[in-house]
């Protein structure tokens, strides 16, 4: 709005917090004269309980995170069912149901999740693909030590409800309607594939810390869809490869290496945890996050309008009616010089 009604060269100081919470989309473009002046706030170290689960063994696995404006990272407990006198959190039971929170805090007790994660994985012809998937997954529940069973189905007319996540590696679309009310879908996008040279960027909730080496790309979906859904993994050109739309996920690529590198990955298990087991709990992370942005990553691209310019340049009016008078009596002046000059002399006898 101030870009819009300020000229440019009128300066403008903006005071904000620095933490990245506050800060998504892509950067603004402005012609202002900005001095943006941060500063972080006094409440600038937060814990939390991230997630608490029941594992296999019947011990409590519990997610605790913290964020300081270094940045966030989350550390893993283990409670055993006999109990821990070491242990920083306490375990209780409310309405029937345990619950897991911080000793001698007044924070909010986080309920245990003693569920199941049940996910269906269909296929009709990308065998190769729902392997490589049923892998990774499986890594997932053996590092996570969370309850995940995984089935396979060649049928989809076998696929029943209770399922958390659905896996639909298919061209066509999802013909079973029962199941899709409050599952997580995640579906191949159909369309025209499109060879590509290129690298599979992660962002968001669902990135990998310290990813140094990119996920190479070779085929690509083509996007003809203007749809609402949010990109969370893009390519080199900003393509999406993965968007999300409320619970349904759209993947532009597959899971098989002659479209990209992906399933040989390091990060594809730890890709697939981030997604099916914290994609529910990023609001915790959201809230608590006191992470600050850099300087130089918060202030907006600074452009030099033509409409700003011309309204910021100082329109001067100067007097000319002097300058005329002026110009008038030399020229008459000029005037009777030369008539007196060119007038005949008159003898007289």
């Amino acid at each position: 709005m101030l870009n819009k009604t300020l000229p440019e060269n009128i300066p403008v100081y903006l005071f904000s917090p620095n933490q990245s919470r506050y800060f998504s989309g892509s950067k603004p473009s402005v012609s202002l004269n900005l001095h943006w002046q941060t500063y972080t706030p006094a409440d600038s170290v937060s814990q939390w309980i991230q997630s608490a689960w029941f594992t296999n063994t019947n011990s409590i696995k519990v997610i605790e995170g913290n964020s300081k404006p270094s940045g966030t990272y989350f550390t893993n407990y283990i409670i055993q069912s006999e109990g821990d006198p070491k242990s920083p959190f306490t375990v209780d039971i409310n309405h029937g149901n345990p619950v897991v929170g911080f000793k001698n805090a007044k924070q909010k007790l986080i309920q245990i999740d003693t569920t199941t994660l049940k996910i269906a994985i269909y296929t009709d012809k990308y065998n190769t693909d729902a392997a490589y998937l049923k892998a990774a997954l499986s890594a997932v529940g053996n590092f996570s030590q969370r309850k995940i069973t995984t089935k396979l189905y060649t049928d989809s007319s076998q696929i029943q409800g209770g399922y958390d996540w659905i896996f639909w590696l298919a061209d066509k679309p999802v013909d079973t309607e029962p199941i899709k009310k409050g599952v997580h879908m995640f579906s191949y996008k159909t369309g025209m594939a499109v060879n590509t040279t290129s690298w599979i960027k992660t962002d968001g909730p669902y990135a990998i810390a310290g990813q140094e080496r990119p996920i190479a790309l070779y085929k690509l979906i083509k996007n003809s869809s203007n749809d609402n859904a949010t990109p969370l993994w893009v390519d080199g050109f900003g393509n999406p490869v993965l968007t999300k739309e409320s619970t349904s996920y759209h993947f532009y690529s597959h899971f098989n290496p002659t479209w990209n590198d992906l399933v040989w990955s390091d990060n594809f298990p730890k890709l697939l945890l981030n997604l099916i087991l914290y994609n529910s709990d990023n609001k915790w992370i959201i809230i608590s996050n006191r992470d600050t942005i850099d300087h130089r990553q918060l202030m907006p691209n600074i452009i030099s309008s033509a409409h700003n310019n011309s309204s910021s340049k100082v329109i001067e009016q100067t007097d000319l009616a002097h300058y005329f008078w002026l110009i008038l009596v030399v020229v008459f002046l000029i005037e009777r010089w030369l008539v007196h000059k060119n007038k005949p002399l008159v003898k007289h006898g």
